[in-house]
């Protein structure tokens, strides 16, 4: 087990304070069940906008729920191993031409936290010693990554007690490999089953591990070369959508306009929405959820993750509006927050099985013309889903709010803290190698614009801090599109 400062990436998307939205009338938004213009999609008409009605059990559950769920792709894409218990070595097939593999562990009997250095932390279950054909080890969970991780072969930085997927290729190195070789390695592949509790026994300063976590194991493979253009399905969740039904969504100029901004943001990656599906989930589930997804309870029983459980077993990108998410945060409002990354795509109704998006600006501001984050609250909500759902597919904040860890991507612009931000504030950089300050500096948008590999990144959809002005674009790389299309939820 390495530093746990490292580790947990955010998965938030936070709004500055300071930003406000006018409220007047949305106009401009076309009238019909359809949204196009996307440069990538494959016509006008490729996405459709359609009411799923009623999902979910129609009562409260009791207790705590942690579901397994199989996978909806082919069968063919699909190896299922059953039950094992953390140590315990999984080999599976690789066939020729597979241009993605993830591997999901889902517990069977696992605990939630153990204790690190006096902080209780999620026992994040995670893959271990991941060994291809030729004996070389692609990914080791006990070796420490590198503030900047875009040179290793395979990363894995989520924070997934209870279900977690790790989804192949997402870094440069690995990218590249696969496409110049045609694929990833065929042959016999295998790792060892993990998490944290195993990797407590033997780590210094932690207690609570153990060795007898169980987990539901399977791979899953997706055959070819990633290509220029996908399509992704999506389902939004109606839990706090402001008085939006299932019934009225596909209709609604403030959805529509929404829908429209978040497939112009995937347009800059070659996704192209195929069919976007509105549900509505039961009134219960509205009371519990609408207004108390808290980013200061995250674990598997707490309302983030339960409130998942409700995606329903579909191959789709799955998004819950909420009217709001609270967060002990200053200088801002939290607007997004994904389960994990990445998602597990292709299995519904798990614990981490969508992210929470507010709907607190949908119907907010004045839309017209091409996206306006900056008057239009629908463009707002869109950018934001198309952020939690860059994390859903595989995606990290390119820089962390600390300005001293980065993504796993080459071709995106780092922000170093001791760089970029004014000398006043260098003091309380977080750096490696030194204690972290009790207040460290955290770099913002401002810090994050000046143009150039060091200090730039603001303008990416990825960072971490959302600001309603030039400085927030919603750009995408082109690795970070590679990464994004190979996931198992594009077609």
């Amino acid at each position: 087990m390495y530093d746990v400062r490292l580790l947990f990436a955010p998965v938030i998307l936070v709004r500055q304070s300071l930003i406000l939205l006018s409220c007047c009338a949305i106009v401009g938004c076309s009238g019909n069940d359809k949204v196009g213009g996307f440069h990538s999609c494959p016509s006008h008409d490729s996405t459709r906008l359609v009411s799923g009605g009623l999902t979910g059990p129609s009562s409260p559950p009791s207790g705590c729920q942690k579901p397994i769920h199989a996978s909806t792709l082919p069968a063919a894409q699909v190896q299922s191993f059953g039950t094992h218990r953390v140590g315990e070595v999984i080999h599976f097939a690789v066939p020729p031409s597979t241009g993605t593999m993830s591997i999901v562990s889902q517990a069977v009997s696992a605990i939630d936290e153990i204790n690190y250095q006096g902080q209780l932390i999620s026992n994040t279950v995670v893959p271990t010693l991941l060994t291809a054909p030729d004996g070389g080890v692609l990914y080791d969970d006990n070796v420490q990554p590198p503030n900047d991780p875009s040179g290793t072969l395979a990363f894995y930085g989520a924070d997934s007690p209870t279900t977690g997927a790790f989804t192949l290729p997402n870094t440069t190195p690995m990218l590249t490999a696969v496409q110049e070789g045609g694929g990833f390695a065929p042959g016999s592949w295998s790792f060892t089953v993990n998490d944290f509790a195993l990797e407590c026994i033997t780590t210094a300063g932690c207690d609570g591990g153990t060795a007898s976590s169980t987990y539901d194991i399977s791979v899953l493979t997706k055959p070819g070369l990633t290509p220029s253009t996908v399509t992704i399905d999506a389902a939004f969740y109606l839990v706090g959508a402001g008085g939006v039904t299932s019934a009225s969504a596909p209709g609604d100029s403030h959805v529509k306009r929404m829908v429209q901004t978040l497939g112009t943001l995937f347009d800059n990656a070659g996704i192209c929405l195929g069919t976007v599906t509105f549900w509505d989930v039961p009134s219960w589930a509205q009371t519990q959820y609408a207004n108390s997804i808290d980013l200061d309870r995250t674990g598997p029983c707490d309302n983030l993750s339960q409130m998942s459980t409700l995606a329903r077993d579909e191959n789709t990108l799955n998004f819950f509006l909420v009217g709001s998410i609270s967060a002990t945060l200053q200088g801002g409002t939290v607007v997004g927050i994904d389960g994990a990354i990445p998602g597990p795509s292709s299995i519904g109704g798990t614990v981490h099985s969508g992210a929470a998006v507010s709907a607190a600006d949908l119907s907010s501001g004045s839309c017209s013309g091409s996206l306006n984050l900056g008057a239009c609250g629908a463009d707002v909500v869109g950018y934001v889903a198309a952020h939690e759902g860059g994390h859903w597919l595989g995606l990290y904040h390119t820089t962390e709010n600390d300005g001293e860890s980065f993504d796993p991507i080459a071709d995106t612009p780092t922000c170093v803290c001791d760089t970029c931000v004014l000398p006043s504030r260098r003091a309380n950089c977080a750096t490696p190698g030194r204690p972290p300050p009790a207040n460290p500096t955290m770099v913002g948008p401002s810090d994050c614009s000046q143009g150039t590999t060091t200090c730039g990144g603001a303008d990416n959809l990825m960072f971490w801090r959302f600001e309603a002005s030039n400085r927030s674009q919603g750009h995408l790389s082109a690795q970070q599109g590679q990464v994004m299309r190979a996931n198992p939820v594009a077609r």
